[in-house]
């Protein structure tokens, strides 16, 4: 009998959980790292991932957690997106007050999934995992109202985000190609978006 140390299974069951988020380069799970330090906020109005993602420590404890969870990957972020929604609504009234720009961006990747049943390419468009912002035009509207902290361009009035690869090219104005499709006036927005995300968050609570 060949002798396993105590913390050798549950080693294996984060390995096995890394292999399932690690699927088609991370897709199913990219939107809910937008919350941890796999995203950086920068001084230059953006948002950017680190390029070291496969080994980066924000994908190695989403691993650890989901072996814990004992759950199925759908299960377990249909999970941690609700826990984050409730957890939200415990502290603010009204998600469009909401300045953190990583709080924003996740709960419109939700939104996105959940509410308006929009598949991951109308979210991060063309492929592109980096987010700058720009003044908004005529066209887009932002669903929050207080700005962006830690801003300068936008302490107090929000901006329209752009999802970008590697250079963000801000001198040319919004491009609705890299737009986030909740952010286009007469698109596929609904009436109260907010308060559908939280009754979302609430069906089959337990």
């Amino acid at each position: 009998m060949i002798y396993k140390p105590k913390y050798f299974d549950l080693l294996e069951e984060i390995f096995d959980s890394y292999k399932q988020l690690a699927n088609k380069d991370f897709n199913k799970i990219w939107g809910n790292m937008l919350t941890t330090g796999l995203y950086s906020q920068t001084y230059e109005s953006r948002l950017v991932f680190s390029h070291l993602y496969r080994e980066h420590p924000a994908i190695l404890i989403l691993a650890k957690k989901f072996a814990k969870s004992k759950l199925e990957l759908n299960n377990y972020i249909l999970k941690i997106q609700k826990e984050y929604i409730l957890d939200l609504d415990k502290e603010y009234d009204d998600f469009s007050e909401i300045r953190n720009v990583k709080d924003q961006l996740y709960l419109y990747y939700i939104l996105n999934e959940r509410v308006f049943k929009l598949p991951l390419d109308n979210f991060f468009k063309n492929h592109n995992f980096n987010f700058g912002w720009l003044a908004k035009e005529s066209g887009y509207k932002s669903l929050f109202s207080n700005g962006i902290d830690q801003c300068n361009s936008f302490p107090s009035k929000n901006p329209i985000f752009q999802v970008y690869n590697q250079q963000f090219r801000y001198n040319l104005g919004i491009n609705r190609n890299n737009t986030i499709e909740i952010e286009v006036i007469g698109g596929t927005i609904k009436r109260n978006p907010f308060e559908l995300l939280k009754k979302w968050a609430m069906e089959n609570k337990k």
